[in-house]
């Protein structure tokens, strides 16, 4: 399980994306304009920011209902693009790489990623 999860997050099209998934989660497109054309906008209650209003007892839980329920949205922490990855990062083999193992010989399409200490790499030096 962890193995297979961990190959899924070092692919290169996870690292190819995770900008994007900051740039919605934590970063610019997060709220204003950029949330609205990402179609990235949630509840008002769930941001951080909408949480230190004064309110009554019932007004409270219902908020705390709300974010109980669909979760809430965490603190913004980058205010412009996170830059992509090298393409050094993201390229599927390099030359000079042996030839991919398989992670799991039940699961297709699945290979170690080009790490040092990965299966088929060589010894660091």
């Amino acid at each position: 399980f962890v193995k297979i999860h961990r190959q899924a997050l070092e692919s290169p099209l996870v690292r190819q994306e995770l900008s994007h998934w900051i740039d919605l989660v934590f970063g610019y497109k997060q709220t204003g304009q950029e949330a609205v054309d990402a179609v990235n906008v949630f509840h008002p209650a769930t941001y951080p920011t909408n949480q230190t209003q004064e309110m009554d007892e019932l007004e409270a839980m219902a908020r705390q209902t709300m974010i109980e329920t669909y979760g809430q949205t965490p603190l913004q922490l980058f205010s412009s693009v996170h830059p992509l990855p090298l393409a050094d990062l993201v390229r599927q083999e390099r030359s000079n790489s042996p030839p991919p193992l398989p992670v799991v010989g039940t699961v297709t399409g699945m290979t170690w990623g080009s790490y040092v200490g990965a299966p088929g790499m060589p010894a660091p030096t």
